[in-house]
């Protein structure tokens, strides 16, 4: 819900009428619920409280049907437990 992710979000509805979108965000930094407002109603759009682990993030876009698009102000995850090399 932050700034890029919602004007990414509202773009997409408006563009395409066949996309729905599932926002997932802890609502940490940088997010902020009023920048959806105004497409609270829409059928196509739903909002999660929560956060993807990275380690589960691959296993999620398996089960989207268009299009997962992550957008994040704060990576809070370390990527050298999972990846060697990874920072």
């Amino acid at each position: 819900m932050g700034f890029i992710g919602s004007n990414f979000i509202r773009y997409m509805l408006k563009k395409h009428r066949d996309v729905k979108a599932t926002i997932i965000d802890n609502l940490s930094i940088g997010a902020n619920p009023a920048n959806l407002k105004d497409i609270a109603k829409d059928s196509r759009y739903r909002f999660v409280k929560g956060d993807i682990p990275w380690i589960a993030f691959p296993y999620f876009s398996m089960m989207c049907d268009t299009i997962l698009t992550l957008f994040s102000a704060l990576s809070s995850f370390n990527l050298k437990s999972i990846m060697p090399g990874g920072s």
